[in-house]
């Protein structure tokens, strides 16, 4: 297509094409073609859309100019923009133009797209009536390309239908039925709200409905009258105002009550000028109201009479009808009844039924002072009441009718409560006084007449008839247990006053109120009667019993007599007591006193704690029973009191018991087997089986005295015999135990204390029988063995028996074993064994030492016998032993230092039958043991002069050298140690001085330590080297000793020169110290030493010592010359043969010398307790009484101290006593005194 000019329509547009032509021969030709272009344009159409009807199916009608109607743009097509444009709306109703909005909705878009829609809803569109048309034009252009345009037309119609018309208005309405009125609502048109009021209520109610037709020119016509069930219903048919009018006439109506509602509903037409019709319901609620009910009765049921003194009430029935339903119907007596609901001569009732009552007042004045033929009417009236207060009234008419009455005579109750006047037996003279005591009351009584005073004739009190004008003139009547006593009378008024007086008890009837009645009658004037009593109520008295009680101490008796028994508190009151006595019953136990006890008089009641005899008089024993309580109690009782008519009382009778508190007194009593004899003797209750150990001692025997606190104590006597011992208590408390044989009180116990071994339980009892149990327990001491004394002896080293006392008792257990031993055995070198033995059937203990270990050759025997004498025997006296040099000491071949240096085969004594050999170890700078510090250990150095320490060779100061002797093992090969120690009594060690072995000469001190066979150390303290020979000789074996140098010469032990020649060795003395054990029959044992000095008869005196634990020590000497030491305590010396010394050492006692003979030697050495005497003159000192035969020591030199220190038994005459003693400067004398 071509661009043509815009908006000229179908124009043309040339055109022209150049054209040249060749032919073939090379011709050439041009031309032009020349083209005519014609313009297209757009075609638009003139269309009729269609049409749409009021409230029709379809209310849409449109389309599209673009694509409808059979248009088109042609061959330019549409412009770029503005290709559509709509023109002129036009719409018309007839000749009428209209606009189109009031009906609905144009739309018209660029697009070409268009649509009407029609509203029905809109007013103008209801408006249209049946064959209105309204005719709507719609113009519009279209525009091509290049801008040719084409303007048509579309119509289209919108129709108009007939429409019904709509009600509106009033559709509901109210009616209330006539009635009567609520209770306090004013009733229309007054100020009334009475309920029985009538109101008209509201019998009609008008509506006014209206048509609505949208149509113009629409009439309407209304219609719709109709009978309903409660009223009827019109309605006008031009105005549609329509009217309800209730029918109070129907029972439906009436039937509806108050509150109650029902509807009626009625359809009223309205039609319009073209039939078209719409209906509307109207609804009418009818309210209920109230309908008075109303009272019916039958014939006579609205009257009624009654009679003074005869028919006394009168009824009628009364009927109420009432048309609502469901409605109820109350009876009442109308407010507005003129006499109310009664007055003083009867009283008005209606019950629910509608049944009136009326009820005489018989008894009031006015009844009674109605006269025969007089009558009273009365007027009432009935009210029925439905349920919604609307009532109906109905008058009832009575007649009382009078008659004629009798006198009447009434009596004051006296007490509040109407209780009868009421006196006390309390307050009789005789009464308990307990509570109230009136025994005197007044009252009155009245008379009276409906007829009046005056026709009262007189009053009878008791068959006492009293005239009226002579009543109240203190007219007295006895009664049956007081006095009746009128004291006045009120004319005007009918009261007579009285005065009661009590002046006896009743009897009194279990249950039964006891009275004084005074029967009382009043008579008319016409003989008419009437009756009353004055009754006295009489409170019996009653017996009080009071709590009592008593206070006993346990186990004992209390006895209460009469008067000041349980009565003696009781209050018997006016009735007095039973007769027979007041106490009618007792039982045991609680508190409980609200039961009478009736039994238990003059009968045994056990209580808890004693038993009570309670007798009808209030007399009492109550015996406490012994051993019953443990502190305080209290034992009750309840008895009852009996008064003579019958009234009890019932209370407790306490009886305290106090505790009676035995305190048991426990003894112990300590006898001693050592006092066991076989002898009756002093307190001894029987005598014993054995003998103790201080048989003179009457400590088998133990005697006490119980005494228990307490009334009258008494005791079981006790007389029992056990195992042991015999037991006796006497009823007085006394009590006695011997002991008759020992106990066994087990091993090795000592003089123990066996505790309680017999125990013996007792009674005490008191005066009242309580009772208490006490122990008496025996102590037992155990006898044990006593050893006094052993002889110690010297005796000879020869063969021979020397016998020897020994005082010891075994006790009171027996003797078991004698052992003795022999304490020092290992220090005594002729001993190598020993055997101990004993034999039970001789009580023979024997001990036998041996000089070698296989016990062949025996050196001694000791023989303890039990009858207190003992036997020493030497078998084998210690020989005389020449002992011959074997072996010398050859230091050199030693070969240097050694710690420890072995000597073989050197022949050193030990004083046995048959010498051995020993061996000896030399040590330097050290002991044999421990406990001796010797400094550190240092080297044996020998050389071929001798032994020396360390490495100057020689033994220099405080370096020491240590020899033990070993058992010789029989050859001479230092390499072969022998290690059984061995013991000496007597070493001699050869010194040399200086590491050249220069001869020693003169004295040269050191100090030498021993060892005994347990390698304890003694120090032997200083000793001299004599011309180079060291001699120590020792009492005990010596088993090592050790040298140290004190000096500063350095010596050497031994050297090759050193040799043992051959000599005579005569035995030293020989110290046995024995110990001795007996035990007895339970193990005790006692132990005691004694000493046996063998004397060797060297020349010297043997020493015997006394020992400071033994008290007494006997010293016996032998043949030879003798030192006897004392030892503390007392000491018998008997020097025997030879020249004695006896040396005093103490001065605590008095020693016995037995047998002092100057002839033999003897002296008495003093110097240990003294040492000022002078060298002349000692008589200041000593003194010797020959009457006394005693010897005197005065210490201080005084001549008036002087303290005895022996007795002389042999009687030496005076100046034959040889005294030793020490002078001021420690000199030491000897005087003959």
């Amino acid at each position: 297509a071509q661009t043509h000019p815009a908006g000229n329509g179908n124009n043309t547009l040339p055109d022209s094409v150049a054209v040249a032509v060749d032919g073939i021969g090379g011709t050439h030709g041009d031309g032009t073609i020349s083209i005519v272009i014609v313009d297209d344009v757009p075609a638009a159409h003139n269309a009729n859309a269609g049409a749409l009807t009021e409230d029709g199916a379809t209310t849409t009608v449109g389309g599209n100019v673009t694509t409808d109607y059979n248009n088109t743009f042609g061959a330019d097509g549409p412009a770029a923009s503005g290709s559509v444009s709509w023109g002129t709306v036009t719409a018309t109703l007839g000749v009428n133009a209209i606009n189109l909005t009031d009906y609905g909705t144009l739309t018209q878009n660029a697009n070409g797209t268009w649509s009407f829609v029609l509203d029905n809803s809109k007013p103008a569109t209801q408006a249209l009536e049946s064959g209105d048309t309204i005719n709507v034009s719609l113009g519009y252009t279209l525009t091509d390309h290049d801008s040719d345009a084409d303007t048509k037309t579309i119509t289209f119609e919108i129709n108009g239908t007939n429409d019904t018309p709509t009600i509106t208005g009033d559709t509901t309405g109210v009616v209330v039925e006539a009635g009567n009125a609520d209770p306090g609502t004013a009733i229309a048109g007054t100020t009334s709200t009475d309920p029985g009021a009538l109101t008209a209520g509201t019998p009609t109610v008008t509506g006014t409905l209206t048509s609505h037709d949208p149509d113009t020119g629409a009439t309407a016509t209304w219609s719709g009258n109709a009978a309903g069930t409660y009223g009827s219903f019109a309605v006008n048919p031009t105005t549609g105002v329509w009217t309800y009018t209730l029918d109070n006439s129907k029972p439906a109506t009436n039937a509806l009550a108050e509150g109650a509602s029902a509807t009626e509903t009625f359809t009223v037409t309205v039609t319009d000028d073209k039939g078209a019709t719409s209906t509307q319901d109207v609804t009418v609620t009818i309210t209920g109201a109230n309908d008075s009910p109303v009272i019916s009765y039958a014939a006579g049921n609205a009257a009624g009479g009654v009679t003074e003194d005869g028919t006394l009430t009168t009824s009628g029935q009364l009927a109420s009808a009432d048309p609502d339903t469901g409605h109820t119907a109350a009876w009442s007596v109308s407010p507005n009844s003129p006499q109310g609901t009664g007055t003083a001569y009867g009283s008005f009732s209606v019950n629910s039924s509608g049944q009136w009552t009326y009820t005489l007042n018989n008894g009031s004045a006015a009844v009674q002072g109605l006269a025969q033929g007089q009558t009273v009417t009365e007027t009432y009236t009935v009210r029925v009441t439905d349920d919604k207060g609307a009532w109906d009234d109905q008058q009832v008419t009575v007649v009382i009718n009078g008659a004629n009455d009798t006198p009447t005579i009434t009596v004051d109750t006296g007490n509040p409560g109407g209780a009868n006047d009421m006196v006390y037996e309390a307050g009789l003279p005789a009464g308990s006084k307990v509570g109230p005591t009136t025994i005197d009351v007044d009252g009155t009584f009245k008379v009276s007449d409906p007829d009046g005073l005056s026709d009262v004739a007189s009053v009878t009190v008791k068959g006492t008839t009293i005239l009226i004008a002579n009543l109240g003139n203190n007219n007295v009547i006895n009664g049956d247990h007081g006095t009746l006593t009128i004291t006045s009378y009120n004319a005007a008024t009918g009261v007579a006053t009285y005065v009661y007086h009590l002046t006896s008890p009743t009897t009194d009837v279990p249950n039964v109120t006891e009275t004084d009645v005074f029967g009382l009658t009043v008579t008319d004037k016409t003989g008419a009667n009437a009756p009353a009593a004055i009754t006295i109520e009489i409170v019996d008295d009653v017996p009080t019993a009071n709590a009592d009680f008593g206070n006993v101490t346990e186990g004992a008796l209390l006895q209460v007599n009469t008067a000041g028994g349980v009565l003696s508190n009781d209050v018997p009151g006016a009735d007095g007591y039973a007769a027979g006595g007041g106490v009618i019953g007792v039982r045991a136990a609680g508190l409980d006193t609200s039961t009478a006890v009736t039994t238990g008089v003059n009968t045994q009641i056990n209580g808890q704690y004693g038993t009570l005899t309670l007798q009808a008089d209030g007399s009492y024993t109550y015996k406490a029973t012994a051993n019953a309580i443990s502190a305080n109690a209290t034992d009750t009782f309840v008895y009852t009191v009996k008064d003579s008519d019958g009234d009890t009382s019932t209370t407790t009778l306490t009886i305290n018991v106090a505790n009676v508190t035995l305190a048991p007194v426990n003894q112990t009593g300590t006898v001693y087997e050592a006092a066991l004899d076989t002898t009756t003797t002093g307190s001894d209750l029987t005598h014993g089986s054995v003998t103790g150990s201080n048989p003179t001692s009457p400590l088998e025997t133990v005697t006490g005295q119980l005494a228990v606190t307490g009334t009258g104590i008494t005791y079981t006597p006790i007389s029992t015999t056990t195992a042991h011992g015999v037991f006796e208590l006497q009823a007085n408390g006394a009590w006695t135990y011997t002991l008759t044989s020992p106990f066994n009180s087990g091993a090795v116990q000592g003089a123990n204390t066996l505790t309680g071994a017999e125990s013996f339980t007792y009674t005490a009892k008191d005066t009242n029988g309580n009772t208490v149990t006490g122990t008496v327990k025996i102590d037992v001491v155990d006898d044990v063995p006593k050893i006094a004394s052993i002889e110690s002896q010297i005796v000879a080293n020869a063969a021979g028996a020397h016998a020897g006392d020994w005082s010891y008792t075994p006790g009171a257990d027996g003797l078991s074993t004698i052992a003795i031993s022999l304490a020092n055995q290992a220090s005594i070198s002729q001993i190598d064994h020993s055997t101990s033995t004993y034999d039970a059937a001789t009580g023979t203990a024997k001990y036998t030492a041996f000089f070698d270990a296989a016990g062949t050759q025996p050196y001694f025997t000791v023989t303890m016998k039990a009858d207190g004498t003992y036997n020493f025997e030497v078998i084998n006296p210690v020989p005389t032993i020449v002992v011959t040099d074997t072996t010398a000491l050859n230091a050199g071949s030693f070969g240097g230092n050694n710690y420890g240096l072995y000597l073989e085969q050197i022949a050193v004594k030990n004083n046995i039958p048959t010498p051995l050999h020993t061996d000896i170890l030399f040590t330097g700078n050290a002991g044999w043991t421990s406990g001796t510090n010797l400094g550190n250990q240092a080297t044996i150095n020998s050389n071929t002069h001798g032994l020396g320490i360390g490495s100057g060779q020689t033994l220099d100061n405080k370096e020491s050298i240590t020899l033990k002797f070993l058992q010789g093992d029989g050859d001479k090969n230092s390499s072969t140690h022998p290690t059984t120690a061995v013991g000496m009594d007597h070493v001699t060690i050869n010194f040399l001085q200086g590491s050249n072995g220069d001869a020693m000469t003169g004295n040269y001190a050191v100090r030498v330590i021993t060892y005994d066979q347990n390698g304890v150390a003694h120090d032997q303290g200083s000793m001299n080297i004599v011309n180079g020979v060291l001699d120590i000789s020792s009492a005990s074996l010596m088993y090592g000793v050790s040298i140290i140098n004190t000096g500063n010469t350095g010596l050497l032990v031994g050297g090759t020169t050193t040799s043992v020649t051959t000599a005579t060795e005569i035995p030293h003395d020989v110290g046995l110290h024995f110990n001795v054990d007996v035990v007895d029959g339970d193990g005790d044992k006692a132990s005691h030493g004694f000493d046996i000095v063998v004397d060797a008869n060297d020349g010297h005196q043997a020493t015997l010592t006394g020992d400071a634990a033994y008290d007494p020590n006997i010293l016996s000497g032998g043949p030879g010359d003798d030192l006897l030491i004392s030892a503390p305590g007392y000491n018998i010396l008997t020097g025997g043969g030879g020249a004695d010394t006896f040396k005093l050492e103490h001065l605590d006692i008095k020693d016995l010398i037995t047998d002092y003979n100057k002839g033999q030697g003897d002296q008495i050495d003093l110097t240990a307790l003294f040492d000022k005497a002078p060298a002349v003159d000692i008589t200041n000192y000593v003194h010797y009484d020959t009457s006394t035969k005693t010897l005197s020591v005065d210490t201080s030199g005084s001549g008036a101290n002087f303290v005895d220190v022996a007795l002389l038994q042999n009687s030496p005459a005076a100046g034959t006593i040889n005294i030793l003693y020490d002078d001021t400067q420690h000199q030491q004398h000897t005087a003959t005194i």
